[in-house]
């Protein structure tokens, strides 16, 4: 988890501590003003994205989802890491709440790709290390 997504998780109930690391994530920021990144396409229009999810480890027993999303030429272009709304039961209901919940940004992105490209990009690749969850979406729940 990074600095950031930690510290907007502590914004009710902030320490000195958590002070003293905003203090730090700002200095930084301060610093790198000048920084800048370019991304460079190269080869097919291609998106790929990993979601995975923690399973219940806040301290209400919310689960955790986060997502990389990666465009051609591995530049990564999108980040998402946040608590999830809802409860699961499970952490193959975790993982399947990720999944649904980081669909649409993905297809999203594959829109917006589409538009500025003016080409077909193909379906996005999704990647995902629950084999329940695999089975569920791709073979209907597991029936035959």
């Amino acid at each position: 988890m990074t600095a950031v997504t930690f510290l907007c998780t502590r914004v009710q109930a902030a320490t000195e501590e958590d002070r003293s690391k905003l203090q730090r994530v700002l200095g930084y920021r301060k610093g790198t003003r000048e920084h800048t990144l370019v991304l460079h396409a190269q080869g097919e229009n291609r998106i790929m994205a990993y979601v995975d999810a923690a399973y219940a480890i806040h301290d209400d027993s919310k689960s955790h989802s986060g997502m990389v999303l990666v465009y051609v030429g591995n530049a990564m272009v999108y980040t998402s890491s946040k608590k999830q709304k809802c409860m699961s039961k499970s952490p193959t209901e975790a993982e399947l709440i990720a999944l649904t919940d980081n669909l649409g940004m993905i297809e999203l992105f594959r829109e917006f790709l589409e538009f500025v490209t003016q080409k077909v990009v193909p379906a996005p690749v999704v990647y995902q290390d629950c084999n329940a969850v695999v089975i569920l979406v791709t073979k209907g729940g597991g029936k035959p």
